[in-house]
């Protein structure tokens, strides 16, 4: 396993599917399958490419002035780690087919209005439904 040089049918063929075109400055064939590609996509950024077997891209990290731009196309994407922070300005989670949340607490909070939306029924179950409440003293006792 080491740098190949790149042929010319390989640059263009890679550089074909780079943003921008592209330079291809390294390839590198990995043990998996998945090839490695380096590429110059102007004279201020650099596209790291991770293919699939099929020369699919699977991973992009486009490094340009604003900073580094990571694409994921994948079967499936996990995480794990004691803690997880997103901070962002603005975040956009979309599900095709379901999405769902467990935990033990969760807690929401807006600074501005809090809306939801269904297209069919909404329903809410707990043992206590409580609203405008925001201490626990403020609560009615249980009977």
């Amino acid at each position: 396993m080491g740098t190949q040089a790149v042929s010319a049918p390989a640059r263009e063929a890679t550089a074909a599917l780079a943003p921008n075109g592209g330079e291809v400055l390294e390839r590198r064939e990995l043990p998996s399958g998945h090839t490695l590609v380096l590429l110059a996509t102007s004279d201020r950024s650099e596209t790291l490419q991770i293919r699939s077997p099929r020369d699919e891209v699977e991973v992009t990290i486009v490094c340009g002035p604003d900073g580094p731009v990571v694409s994921l196309r994948s079967a499936r994407l996990e995480l794990e780690a004691p803690r997880v922070a997103i901070r962002c300005e603005d975040f956009d989670l979309s599900a095709t087919r379901s999405l769902a949340l467990r935990s033990g607490d969760v807690g929401i909070q807006s600074a501005g209005e809090l809306r939801i939306r269904a297209q069919d029924d909404v329903f809410i179950n707990g043992d206590f439904l409580r609203l405008n409440c925001t201490e626990a003293s403020d609560l009615p006792q249980a009977t």
